[in-house]
């Protein structure tokens, strides 16, 4: 996709390597995203399909994906800024743009899911996974 926008489009391929690495975040949200959605029609049923359709739609407005954070109201801002993709679409203009990105911007979008994940001090997902029992 880097290559047809830089081939067709005139997207300047220094802007390319920039955009490789946040397309690189805003995948594993999104993989991050459907195993959420995988996990609670697992949990609660085929039902629960109809929680997990809207959920891109209901993340979208907040995310910037169309518009930059900067036109939202005050409240919708202080969601956007919780939410990963609104700093990768942040960052992805300004790097189309030529410009420098906010410091932070990528490190923001890929580390914010690390850091607020709840495990308890001294513990790995390896240490609490109990084996499956044969049989």
């Amino acid at each position: 996709m880097l290559a047809v926008g830089v081939g067709f489009f005139g997207c300047p391929s220094r802007a390319g390597l920039a955009l490789a690495a946040y397309l690189a975040v805003l995948f594993v949200f999104g993989i991050a995203l459907g195993i959420f959605g995988s996990a609670l029609v697992l949990r609660l049923g085929p039902a629960a399909e109809w929680f997990v359709w809207p959920i891109p739609a209901l993340l979208s407005p907040f995310a910037g994906v169309f518009y930059p954070i900067a036109i939202l109201p005050g409240w919708m801002q202080v969601v956007a800024r919780l939410l990963p993709p609104a700093h990768v679409f942040e960052g992805m203009r300004a790097a189309l743009a030529q410009q420098a990105a906010a410091p932070g911007t990528l490190l923001w979008g890929a580390g914010w899911p690390s850091s607020i994940w709840p495990w308890p001090a001294g513990s790995s997902p390896a240490s609490t996974a109990t084996p499956c029992a044969p049989g």
